[in-house]
């Protein structure tokens, strides 16, 4: 456009400024175009333009030759392949598509390596969840300290999200109620594995596990990354989570964790490795108690990588470097690959007569973050919400498996069993860090943590008693 000019439309094109011409379909008349005057008014859009004289009074409609013969610019407007198709638009759908084919070509900054390579640079404090031999030492570790009140308890954080907030009540409450034992194992996945180093340091901390679910700090956690969101790695940026893991683990926390491992009592959390598809156990004990000088920096890393949901935020890349081998490994959200956790699969598939602990009265507790149970509303059946149902079906169905499983396994160990879920109150809506929403999730697991409100079996229990599934009242 001229400098000083404003851009005007007409109806007809620069080539019928010199004259009626005929159109494609050969009736005669004339084709769309811009105009642009030095008026400095916008024409309307028909076959003739009308604008003012200087003194303000109307002009009648003159042809888009007149226009240009007083001192319009005639600009040849945009053509259409065919109708109801604008070039234009097409032009940039296409350099859409290309920027999100080139988004797709992403790759990740990490050397290539051999399952074999995997293996030896895996730590002491790494377990994988289907291999024999991790579950020997799993279990070995276990059994090296007597509990100090002669009954082994094992409580398992489950996943949930926002949900989380109900455990947190329950543990509270569970303390105000005053028969809290101390726990010599306490595994977390998921939101679960994010509580897991509190509860494991003991009831000192429970001041400040109720902060995390009850201050509003994770109402703005979910950040998107923009409008290309659903073509990069995840859906929301990895920072507000990465923050609030960092501010939390801090030298206080990490030493807490280390002097209770060295009293014998052991801290889980499970990721899944993309690389092996399978789950992976992380003794983050161990880790804390280590002299390695990034111990922090690797403590925080590993519960971000356990509480990445894949999709939502992007995998985290774990370094390990052990027996001189080096591996950098892909890790998101444990609950890919289970719930909850007691024990690795290799130690789940063992047979009864393997000990858990040192052979002392054990107990196994869970606390389910969220409603497992089969609850009723008519589905969408729509897109993404479609999608969202069916994901919903199939965790909820993996939870209830899992705790069916986890009855029988203890039953079969001689080992007393225990859960506690959020019933309706635990409403599957993981994403949703509504303040107030999170506090009513917290005061209902304070009520049930106080009240007693779980639901346990003995080995000689009836697993359909074991466990209740269901909503409650």
């Amino acid at each position: 456009m001229i400098p000083g000019t404003t851009q005007i439309r007409d109806g007809l094109s620069a080539r019928d400024a010199r004259g009626p011409s005929r159109t494609a379909s050969g009736k005669g008349g004339v084709a769309p175009c811009r105009t642009e005057g030095r008026a400095g008014r916008r024409l309307s859009h028909s076959a003739s333009i009308r604008r003012r004289s200087r003194q303000g009074r109307p002009v009648r409609r003159k042809p888009i030759a007149r226009a240009a013969q007083k001192g319009f610019v005639v600009v040849p407007a945009p053509r259409r392949n065919r109708p109801g198709v604008d070039i234009m638009k097409v032009n940039a759908l296409t350099a859409l598509c290309i920027a999100v084919v080139l988004g797709g070509c992403q790759t990740l900054d990490r050397p290539d390596f051999s399952r074999e390579d995997l293996a030896l640079a895996s730590p002491e404090l790494r377990f994988e969840s289907g291999n024999p031999d991790d579950g020997a030492r799993f279990l070995a570790d276990l059994g090296q300290t007597p509990p100090k009140d002669g009954t082994f308890d094992l409580l398992a954080l489950s996943s949930g999200g926002a949900n989380g907030a109900f455990g947190a009540g329950v543990l509270v409450g569970w303390t105000a109620r005053g028969d809290r034992p101390e726990f010599e194992v306490v595994t977390g996945v998921s939101i679960g594995a994010l509580m897991a180093p509190f509860v494991f340091v003991g009831p000192e901390r429970d001041e400040d596990l109720q902060a995390v679910f009850t201050d509003g700090r994770t109402q703005h956690m979910l950040r998107s990354r923009g409008a290309m969101s659903p073509f990069g790695p995840a859906l929301y940026r990895s920072g507000p989570l990465r923050k609030l893991v960092e501010e939390a683990v801090d030298d206080r926390l990490l030493s807490q964790v280390a002097h209770a491992h060295r009293q014998g009592r052991r801290l889980y959390v499970a990721t899944t490795s993309l690389d092996t598809r399978e789950q992976v156990i992380w003794d983050l004990g161990a880790l804390a108690a280590s002299n390695a000088p990034d111990r922090r920096e690797r403590f925080a890393s590993i519960l971000v990588a356990a509480s990445s949901v894949p999709g939502a935020f992007q995998p985290v890349l774990i370094d390990l470097d052990a027996h001189g081998r080096r591996a950098r490994e892909l890790h998101v959200d444990g609950r890919l690959s289970a719930g909850f956790f007691v024990a690795p699969e290799s130690v789940l598939a063992a047979d009864a007569g393997t000990a858990i602990g040192t052979g002392a009265p054990g107990r196994i507790w869970v606390i389910v973050n969220g409603s497992p149970g089969e609850t009723f509303s008519p589905a969408p059946n729509v897109g993404f919400s479609l999608m969202g149902r069916s994901l919903e079906t199939l965790l909820n169905a993996s939870m209830r498996s899992s705790l069916i499983s986890t009855s029988q396994f203890a039953r079969l160990h001689g080992m007393n069993f225990a859960a506690i879920h959020a019933g309706l109150a635990g409403e599957d809506r993981p994403f949703d860090f509504d303040r107030a929403r999170m506090n009513r999730l917290f005061d209902e697991g304070l009520r049930q943590g106080r009240d007693g409100g779980w639901t346990a079996s003995t080995p000689a229990g009836n697993v359909d008693r074991a466990i209740s599934i269901g909503p409650t009242s």
